[in-house]
């Protein structure tokens, strides 16, 4: 089970990684009866993961990355995965960018510090 708190609705983390253990499961079914169903579900699957781009989305990538239970694991491919771990780091990097103090606006006495450290 992926996670087992009662929820209301599915959220972003866990819609990914509960297409790919769906994905999963539908290619072990082994009952011939099951057999070309489960297949047929997987084809489908596999046709609506493409279609819709869901690995793509920052929103869910992001959501499925950050997640401790899943990172880079609930991904249903590894493409996928390494791009939202350089689109991450890239928005970390950025962020980190924004918040950097600007030096000429600093005063001159804690300035002087600084140069020492150096």
């Amino acid at each position: 089970s992926v996670g087992s708190a009662p929820q209301s609705c599915l959220t972003p983390i866990r819609v990914i990684p509960l297409m790919r253990m769906i994905h999963i499961e539908l290619q072990h079914q082994s009952s011939t009866v099951t057999k070309t169903t489960a297949k047929q579900l997987a084809e489908n699957l596999s046709k609506r993961l493409t279609e819709c781009n869901m690995e793509s989305l920052s929103v869910m990538s992001l959501a499925t990355l950050l997640d401790p239970r899943f990172k880079t694991a609930g991904f249903f491919s590894p493409l996928k995965a390494t791009e939202a771990v350089k689109r991450l780091k890239s928005e970390c990097a950025a962020e980190m960018r924004s918040h950097e103090p600007d030096p000429a606006a600093e005063e001159p006495s804690t300035l002087i510090w600084r140069l020492r450290r150096a």
